[in-house]
């Protein structure tokens, strides 16, 4: 840190907040994030395609959203409370992906925002899954 940002830094009110911003301006591009920024939010094992989700509960639309954080985010309107956000979260997977609701198993997050879901051999692939067609 150069000496007239350490000057300025011990004399402000908020030394933390110069610091932040200090840091803030030395931040990569985005196209040179860390790895977890490129991860892949879907992967196929054989027929499985297995999905890691971020889902959002008690929103006002149901919807698949767009790619986060190496997560696909879902927006589902029931509340986290007694396995409503889940049963929601298979419907709206199922219907997406054309196939019974028997066919969609949540493995991993149960109880978290953070999924892992399997769809055993989807019929269709809509935006954003089309991507998954490779």
């Amino acid at each position: 840190m150069s000496s007239l940002l350490t000057k300025a830094a011990t004399s402000c009110r908020f030394p933390f907040l110069l610091t932040l911003s200090y840091l803030d301006t030395n931040h990569k591009p985005n196209n040179q994030m860390p790895d977890q920024q490129q991860k892949k939010w879907w992967q196929w094992r054989n027929q499985t395609l297995v999905l890691r989700l971020k889902l959002q509960p008690r929103s006002s639309q149901e919807k698949l959203g767009d790619p986060w954080n190496g997560l696909l985010k879902v927006y589902i309107n029931a509340p986290p409370v007694g396995g409503a956000a889940n049963d929601r979260l298979v419907r709206l997977i199922a219907k997406h992906c054309g196939v019974p609701k028997s066919n969609i198993r949540i493995t991993n997050g149960v109880k978290s925002k953070e999924k892992t879901v399997e769809v055993e051999a989807p019929r269709k692939l809509p935006p954003p899954l089309d991507v998954c067609a490779a």
